[in-house]
């Protein structure tokens, strides 16, 4: 007798066992997370030289797509450019944009590295050599300041004799640990970084393969959605990733761009007003532009800081002229570069930077506001969605002084604001004292025909009154 397999029981024994299975790892993620953030961690440090080279190949595919589709379809003939390429010239024509990326990014990043870098180790030298001579200057300020100002440097003294004791627990406690643990960080730093050169060879080559078969991959994905998933639920998975895709390589490979000008313009304007240091002012200002909002803030502190070591007034036009940097590429050149690609207020900005910084770090701070606007609009997609199917708008503007929602007739019932509130009650009461003004005034007319026809009638009695005497005296004569 052979034994049969109860596909009903079978069912029900594997669910048991997912069931229990997913139960132990959610007891272990909650009081043993350590152990799984440490797996987590073993597994992206293995993975780390293909996420380098998938950050690599989506840095560079916007490059390699305008290569195909911009420049080289001009060196076919007019007539032949809406026709598809064979599968040769096709696949030749991907290395040669390949390899012309690959060309340029190392032919700027070379430049960067010979004419910037020897710059900012010159500066920096300086800056050490000459720290004596700005410590004089800070000191020569300071006690011009307090002479000529003898109630600043009273409050400074005092304040000085209130915190010296917690200054000096706080240095020994804080800064001198924190200072040791940084030299320690710099003495394994150059491992780390020969390491992180070695992910970056291995990614660059990984990136070569990803751009290569990029459709290949796609379509892979695309096959496994629609096999795996019901047709509209993949739909909807491809449409979102689509959709991430244009968020991310949109204001990712914008700021870059943004940030490079940012950078170069900065050089040039410390080097129009004689700034101390414009190649290295440019490069810090220019490489924190890429966090957007507070970038620019995070960058020109520390130059400002440099600033005033050498000339305190220095400093100050050059917060003014970080100041109007600021606002012409937050007026002008962001929004002509980044245009609406993260289709959110700048109060959302804020919030992701400030949410995802405070996660992940400076990391955070870059990817937080394309991550916010990715989940910004599906939640977006699925609010219209649902809107849609009750038969209610869409737009926003149309529930900013809504009251209620009638639910037979969907109509919507309005609670004006405060302001026309207020509006509607004072013409209220203008309406009201000029009806009574006009009442007020109707009373008077009123009562002065009254008064006129009242001193009519006795005239015309007085008349009558005369007119019977004449008579009567005519009568007696």
């Amino acid at each position: 007798m052979g034994f049969k397999w109860d596909k009903k029981y079978l069912h029900w024994g594997v669910t048991a066992f997912l069931v229990a299975a997913a139960a132990i790892l959610f007891y272990y993620f909650v009081f043993h997370n350590a152990q799984f953030l440490q797996i987590f961690k073993n597994i992206i440090d293995i993975c780390f030289p293909i996420i380098d080279g998938l950050v690599i190949a989506f840095l560079l595919c916007p490059m390699i797509n305008w290569f195909e589709k911009k420049v080289f379809v001009l060196f076919r003939k007019k007539e032949k450019r809406s026709e598809p390429l064979s599968e040769r010239a096709f696949k030749w024509l991907r290395v040669l944009s390949i390899f012309l990326s690959y060309v340029i990014v190392i032919t700027l990043l070379s430049a960067f590295i010979i004419t910037v870098i020897p710059q900012v180790r010159l500066s920096i030298e300086n800056i050490y050599h000459q720290s004596s001579q700005y410590k004089m200057n800070i000191e020569n300020w300071i006690a011009d300041l307090f002479a000529k100002n003898p109630d600043i440097e009273m409050w400074f003294m005092d304040s000085y004799e209130n915190y010296a004791a917690q200054f000096t627990e706080w240095q020994n406690s804080f800064l001198l640990p924190k200072a040791q643990e940084l030299l320690a960080t710099v003495s394994t730093g150059v491992f780390n970084f020969v390491g992180a050169l070695w992910d970056i060879l291995i990614g660059a080559i990984v990136s070569i393969y990803v751009l290569y078969s990029k459709e290949k991959f796609s379509g892979q994905f695309k096959k496994m959605a629609y096999g795996f998933l019901s047709t509209k639920t993949a739909n909807v998975l491809i449409s979102n990733i689509r959709m991430v895709n244009n968020k991310f390589s949109g204001f990712i490979v914008g700021k870059i761009l943004d940030s490079v000008i940012i950078g170069i313009l900065c050089f040039v304007g410390c080097s129009i007003f004689g700034f101390d240091y414009p190649v290295l002012l440019g490069l810090i200002v220019g490489v924190t532009n890429v966090i957007p909002f507070f970038g620019p803030f995070i960058g020109a502190i520390p130059c400002i800081l440099l600033l005033f070591m050498i000339n305190p007034l220095q400093s100050l036009y050059f917060a003014l002229f970080v100041f109007a940097l600021q606002q012409f590429d937050g007026n002008v050149l962001g929004p002509a570069i980044l245009g609406e690609s993260t289709g959110i207020s700048s109060f959302w900005v804020i919030f992701s930077i400030t949410f995802f910084g405070g996660l992940w770090g400076v990391p955070g701070m870059i990817v937080g506001v394309p991550l916010f606007a990715v989940f910004y609009a599906i939640i977006k997609t699925v609010l219209v969605t649902k809107l849609t199917k009750k038969e209610l708008p869409t737009e926003t503007k149309k529930y900013v002084y809504v009251d209620y929602v009638n639910t037979e007739t969907k109509e919507f019932v309005d609670l004006l604001p405060a302001s026309e509130l207020q509006a509607i009650e004072k013409e209220r009461k203008h309406q009201m004292k000029e009806k009574r003004t006009k009442r007020i005034n109707s009373l008077k007319k009123k009562e002065k025909s009254e008064q006129v026809t009242s001193d009519t009638a006795d005239i015309l009695n007085n008349s009558d009154i005369q007119t019977s005497d004449k008579t009567e005296d005519k009568k007696d004569s």
